[in-house]
This record gives C-alpha cells, sequence and structure tokens, in this order.
C-alpha cells in the first residue's frame, strides 16, 4: 500500500504532526549514533543471538498471532518488547534500532500481512515509539 494511501493522513493534524516528528527524531538520533558512537564485534554477535531469538519466537508463535489479530480488534502486547529489554542492556543504539527494526519487519511480513487490523503506519509508529524508548 503507497504510503499517500496510509489511513494516517486522515487522523487528526495533530496526532500526523507528533507521528511525524518522533520518526524525525528517531532517525535523527540513530544516524547521529550511526556516526559517533562504536560498535564492537561482541555487540554484533549479541544483536545476531537477540535477532534470532527474537525471529524464531516470532515464527514459532505467528499463527496464534495471526488468529489474535483477526479475531480481536482491541490492542495487545507485543512481544517485541521482550527482546528489546535486553538489547538495551547490552547493545549499542544503532543496534538497538536494527534490533526494533529486524523484529517489526519480520512480524509485519509474516505475522501481520493480511490481517485487517494492522494499518502499516501504526506499525511505523509502534516501531518508532520503542526505539526511541530504548534511547
Amino acid at each position: 500500500m503507497p504510503v499517500r494511501n496510509w489511513a494516517l493522513w486522515t487522523r487528526p493534524k495533530n496526532w500526523i504532526r507528533y507521528t511525524l516528528a518522533t520518526e524525525a527524531v528517531t532517525l535523527l538520533l540513530t544516524v547521529l549514533a550511526i556516526v559517533y558512537v562504536p560498535v564492537s564485534g561482541h555487540q554484533f554477535l549479541l544483536f545476531a543471538v537477540l535477532a534470532g531469538l527474537g525471529v524464531l519466537q516470532a515464527e514459532i508463535s505467528r499463527n496464534i498471532e495471526r488468529m489474535r489479530r483477526s479475531l480481536n480488534v482491541t490492542p495487545h502486547v507485543s512481544m517485541t518488547s521482550v527482546w528489546m529489554l535486553p538489547g538495551i542492556l547490552v547493545l549499542s543504539p544503532q543496534l538497538i534500532a536494527l534490533l526494533a527494526a529486524t523484529l517489526y519487519v519480520q512480524s509485519g511480513i509474516r505475522g501481520w500481512l493480511g490481517t485487517q487490523h494492522v494499518a502499516p503506519h501504526r506499525t511505523v509508529t509502534n516501531a518508532t515509539t520503542v526505539i526511541l524508548t530504548c534511547y
């Protein structure tokens, strides 16, 4: 679905401003981290372990997640935060952003694709908010 057709543009103007501002700040902080914060090989290894386990957990519970999203329109807890907490403790900021992006993209493609209750702009906003909160 093209960005111009997202339901975001039908939301109140203040919501749109807040969403875009949050995403811009997160992008700016991530770029600054890429430029100024060094990453060790050990952190790359820890990132790979966390991302791998997070993707594995999402794959194992994918069918349950799809049914939950299809049958229930109320908000629910995402398991992404389970993998972000250890990331906060051991990863550099740019790897935290990459971990969140990896988990949300994997969930978006494998778990949420085709379910009617997942608006792309909300997924992007949620991922951005998670990253910003981790920072």
